[in-house]
């Protein structure tokens, strides 16, 4: 109840679901998740999906490609993914009591993270200057911009004194 009594729940999916995609090569393992995790969590009540994180690629375009497909089929707005650099930087608008509500997802640049001078499948880099540029284009049409970052070091309480100067900029983009 504390998740479905919410007008808008967005949630981190850190990885693709279970498909025929091969798995990367690459250090640490290749994630993924049950077929049924897009489900239990629409019925948890969960509306947007942040794609943009380090394991969602683990299973290259093919696990990319059917995860975007079951997040479509089960009504999911999802952003930071895509099969294409344009599509990975594009916000989801979520109405929310009059208000549009974008919402954009970057992450560290890691295995499957779209190169600037590629316009291949991946996840949206948290310092493409795309970023930016999304940010501001966002706030132009929209009342409110939520951005998710997924970034930096594991176990380490605080972000970098250059990962505080992104977010400000983030912040002072809209």
């Amino acid at each position: 109840k504390r998740i479905s009594n919410n007008d808008l729940v967005l949630g981190n999916f850190e990885a693709p679901i279970e498909s025929k995609g091969v798995p990367l090569y690459k250090a640490g393992p290749s994630l993924y998740q049950d077929k049924n995790a897009l489900s239990i969590l629409r019925k948890a009540g969960f509306h947007v999906l942040s794609l943009a994180n380090n394991h969602i690629m683990d299973f290259g375009t093919d696990g990319l490609r059917e995860t975007l497909e079951e997040c479509r089929e089960e009504g999911f707005m999802f952003t930071g993914a895509g099969l294409n650099r344009a599509d990975a930087f594009k916000p989801v608008i979520a109405k929310v009591k009059d208000m549009n509500i974008a919402i954009l997802s970057f992450a560290e640049i890691e295995f499957g993270a779209i190169d600037l001078s590629d316009d291949k499948p991946g996840y949206a880099w948290i310092c493409d200057p795309l970023a930016l540029e999304s940010i501001k284009k966002a706030k132009q049409g929209s009342d409110i911009v939520i951005v998710c970052a997924h970034a930096g070091n594991e176990e380490v309480p605080f972000p970098s004194i250059y990962r505080q100067s992104l977010f400000r900029q983030f912040v002072d983009s809209g």
